[in-house]
């Protein structure tokens, strides 16, 4: 038979003993009673350590090697190799050409694995559809769901605290500089995410610090930075550019090209001007934004540093120039969400986990937020995977992103029950 999957397949189902244990004996005949698998060793070195075994009449505690084919151990030139000096029991698939390994007997796994689950592995590696197993998920997949779903909200955390401490360490561990510079990405949502990163660079957190208060110069620094103020619209626009002359001169600012930003396809409240002079009002409302964030004890307290009204000129226009009807200026509540999930929250919990403080209060705040909406989330729905809470979404979008995308159905619960069902 042709041997046609990976060596980790061959680890899992050694891990989970998914194989007939009746009986098991060596090539030799000697008999083997597992009586500890061992732990798996996902650096170099032996594939499991500290084994303990039954051979024969004698106890052996040590290490397990695999390979799917018994000539792999002189392919891998372990025989050179003095870290596999105490390996006790070297578990092929297949033995196809029998080798000898002075003092290491063998099991061969072949007629031992059933070839129905070979064959779910096969047809999840090779699945064209949205995520591999989605003809294959179950009502009882819910339930499974309910049970993982707090460590894949965690290892979503994980994962974006990484993102936030690497470009705090490199902006030399000036916390208040890193979260503006996410926070501008934020405010871009998807369609406006990578002109908002490139603006926040022709920026510092410590401009806005020193214009505290005076909302008309940080409204100025933005609008200029970002390349809308080249035109000469209305009164509005020509004082802003009046000012920006002034502190571009002050702090050396320069700006980014007006035709980077994207206007079309949105609804008029996502325009970037909207979003800029939401920002702006959400900079100017508190100098010590970042301390706020930290101290704040209860999720509202962080929703109210984000309830901001971006003026009076804007809600009467969505560029300028343009006047419209009268219309709300402020955050809606599922963009205050998502900033909260995104941003406020990773962020904070960066902070936390890198000063050796507790973050296990983070988690629930997701509990408390609303679910999200968006493509993924739906398709998930229609799975039959429901989300009812911030908690479940953004678990539901960390094992579609880094599970599923990534076919790691043998880390993950759902492919688990897939392989181990008969």
């Amino acid at each position: 038979m042709k041997t046609s999957f990976p060596e980790k397949l061959l680890h899992y189902i050694w891990l989970h003993a998914l194989f007939d244990q009746k009986n098991l004996r060596t090539t030799k005949e000697a008999s083997i009673r597992i009586l500890k698998r061992g732990e798996l060793n996902t650096d170099s070195g032996p594939d499991f350590f500290n084994a303990h075994l039954k051979i024969g009449a004698r106890l052996w505690v040590g290490n397990v090697e695999m390979h799917l084919q018994s000539k792999d151990w002189f392919n891998h030139k372990h025989h050179l190799d003095e870290a596999y000096s105490n390996v006790i029991l070297h578990v092929v698939y297949e033995e196809k050409t029998p080798i000898e390994l002075e003092g290491i007997p063998c099991l061969n796994l072949y007629p031992r694995v059933n070839s129905n689950l070979l064959q779910k592995y096969s047809s999840l590696m090779n699945s064209k559809l949205w995520i591999p197993c989605e003809d294959q998920i179950s009502s009882n997949f819910n339930s499974s769901f309910e049970l993982w779903k707090h460590r894949l909200l965690c290892e979503r955390l994980e994962r974006k605290s990484k993102d936030v401490l690497s470009l705090v360490s490199q902006l030399n561990f000036d916390w208040e500089e890193a979260f503006m510079q996410l926070l501008f990405q934020q405010m871009g949502f998807k369609t406006n995410r990578l002109p908002m990163e490139w603006l926040s660079r022709k920026l510092r957190f410590s401009h806005f610090k020193r214009e505290a208060g005076n909302l008309e110069y940080i409204e100025a620094m933005l609008f200029g930075a970002a390349g809308m103020l080249r035109g000469k619209e209305d009164d509005k626009q020509i004082k802003l550019k009046y000012d920006f002359e002034l502190l571009r001169r002050k702090f050396k600012l320069t700006s980014i090209d007006e035709s980077s930003w994207k206007w079309s396809r949105m609804r008029p409240s996502n325009f970037p001007s909207i979003r800029l002079a939401q920002l702006t009002a959400l900079l100017a409302s508190d100098r010590n934004l970042v301390h706020s964030l930290l101290q704040a004890s209860e999720l509202d307290e962080m929703r109210k540093l984000l309830e901001v009204n971006a003026g009076s000129y804007w809600s009467q226009h969505y560029r300028f120039g343009q006047r419209s009807n009268e219309h709300s200026t402020h955050l809606g509540k599922s963009s205050i969400d998502l900033i909260l999930i995104n941003l406020f929250l990773p962020f904070r919990f960066c902070s936390q986990e890198h000063h050796g403080m507790d973050t296990a209060e983070l988690i629930e705040f997701y509990f408390e937020i609303q679910k999200e909406s968006n493509s993924t989330l739906k398709k998930w729905r229609s799975l039959g995977m429901i989300s009812r809470s911030a908690a479940d979404s953004q678990a539901l979008l960390e094992l579609k992103a880094s599970y599923c995308n990534q076919q790691k159905c043998l880390s993950c619960q759902l492919g688990a029950e897939i392989l181990k069902n008969d």
